[in-house]
């Protein structure tokens, strides 16, 4: 994002965050008023037949493979910066089919011990990325952020991607909701804070990273 959008990256995590709020107020709004397992593919279907929900449950297995591949290639490279023995494909490979494999095995004994390990894995993942935030506010350089001067609106567009695949989730959330209990409250609640949450903490981990990295950041792939 840095290396797109220089010093106004944040610029493309705000309007993200404009785009993605009414997507996050419909699925609100529809997963109250559905206590059924499948999420988008459910909703799809009951709203405007089978053929929409198969549409809408193949789109939604293609992205989310795809992001996988994305999201896994990154921990890759995470891990191979703090364990040099990963750097090789082999390694790397067998590492990933570890984590897939645990996962698997998790969501595979049940949704109440996968969703115990989603907590537990999330706190353990956001707590030192608030941490960093908070502590990382105090170090940083506002020259190096701009809040009024876009590159160009080819590079705000390309931002856009990996803004609302950043903030993208909550449908992939709401795939168990048939498990849930008191769809009606718990649903627009969570689907809510949630967007919220990772819109603060995406746009506060920006600014810290750039503050202190300068134009620094858009070249390393390992900022935080």
């Amino acid at each position: 994002l840095s290396a797109q959008m220089g010093a106004a990256a944040p610029l493309a995590l705000i309007a993200g965050a404009l785009a993605i709020l009414p997507v996050a107020l419909c699925f609100a709004a529809v997963g109250s008023r559905a206590a059924a397992t499948g999420g988008p593919y459910t909703y799809a279907s009951a709203a405007f037949g089978p053929f929409a929900g198969f549409v809408a449950g193949a789109l939604m297995w293609i992205s989310n493979v795809a992001s996988s591949a994305g999201v896994a290639a990154a921990l890759g490279v995470q891990v191979a910066s703090l364990f040099p023995a990963f750097e090789s494909p082999q390694a790397r490979a067998a590492l990933l089919a570890g984590v897939y494999l645990a996962i698997f095995l998790l969501n595979a004994f049940g949704v109440k011990l996968g969703a115990r390990a989603i907590a537990t894995l999330a706190t353990l993942k956001l707590t030192p990325l608030f941490l960093l935030t908070a502590a990382g506010l105090f170090f940083v350089d506002w020259t190096q952020v701009d809040w009024t001067h876009v590159p160009s609106w080819g590079a705000m567009g390309t931002s856009m991607v990996l803004v609302m695949f950043a903030y993208s989730g909550m449908e992939t959330a709401l795939i168990p909701s048939g498990e849930v209990r008191d769809v009606s409250r718990s649903v627009p609640r969570a689907t809510i804070a949630a967007i919220l949450l990772v819109v603060l903490l995406y746009l506060g981990l920006q600014l810290v990273s750039q503050g202190v990295l300068g134009p620094a950041l858009g070249k390393s792939g390992v900022p935080l």
